[in-house]
């Protein structure tokens, strides 16, 4: 427990001791499970690294006069979590609008209504930011690519699906995929963030090969050459009209450039 105040902060704690202050007359719930703190709690799961809660429910009678505090404890915890994912969310959106040179926690710090010294006291630095969003969207968007897939009856219907999602949409500011954005500032990241990049562009070049070949077998996609080969053009060409629409605020120019691959499709 020690660790895990050290950790928080004044203000925090400040938070906890109010929320304990939970009026007596609370404690007639008597079936109520509250919750103890193990007691490597906070330095595995809350700081150190990504492990799930290893709170323990117990039930109030062996809890006792504790349980507003634990509860509480549970609370804040709660919100700790809630923070950080919402940081995540808005540095993935705003690194979207303004690549990872371009963004600064003033700037996170406003749209999340909070003091610059709560992001510190989640990400350190910026690279641990960075690396989280990186993270986040690679696992979601892997998880998109196998959706579309699975659910496409033909290679062409999943290629159209992948042209959707990359496209720019106006009421977003044209904002670009995480991954276009990152590659503009390439040479400025932090030296883990560009093996991680690497490996998420990776991800989707395997993803577009796999619908080339599933689109050459089915007959729904010409591939005048390798699946490997045109997975590689295929994706440079999503993110270059990605570029072309957000630079002329124009998502008719995405459409224009990726007409000679909807061009090869048999709908």
């Amino acid at each position: 427990m020690q660790n895990f105040y050290s950790d928080l902060g004044g203000a925090a704690l400040a938070d906890l001791a109010f929320a304990a202050m939970i009026p007596a007359g609370l404690r007639v719930i008597s079936d109520l499970n509250a919750f103890e703190l193990s007691n490597n709690f906070c330095s595995q799961t809350i700081i150190g690294s990504h492990r799930r809660s290893c709170l323990k429910p117990r039930p109030y009678h062996q809890v006792g006069e504790q349980w507003p505090c634990l509860i509480a404890v549970n609370l804040l915890v709660g919100r700790f979590m809630n923070t950080r994912q919402q940081l995540v969310e808005l540095g993935e959106a705003t690194m979207r609008q303004h690549g990872y040179t371009g963004f600064s926690y003033a700037m996170l710090a406003k749209q999340a209504g909070i003091r610059k010294a709560s992001i510190h006291h989640h990400f350190p630095a910026k690279a641990d930011l960075g690396l989280a969003v990186l993270d986040a969207h690679a696992d979601r968007l892997a998880t998109i690519l196998a959706d579309i897939k699975a659910t496409s009856r033909t290679g062409a219907i999943a290629m159209q699906a992948c042209i959707r999602l990359y496209r720019p949409d106006p009421e977003d500011g044209f904002a670009m995929s995480l991954c276009t954005a990152l590659s503009a500032d390439q040479t400025e990241l932090p030296e883990p963030m560009q093996p991680m990049l690497s490996r998420a562009t990776q991800m989707v070049c395997d993803w577009l090969e796999s619908v080339m070949l599933m689109g050459r077998q089915d007959r729904s996609i010409m591939v005048p050459g390798t699946p490997a080969d045109d997975a590689v053009a295929t994706l440079a060409q999503l993110q270059g009209a990605q570029l072309l629409a957000r630079a002329a605020e124009d998502a008719s120019r995405f459409d224009t450039a990726m007409s000679s691959i909807m061009a090869r499709m048999n709908r």
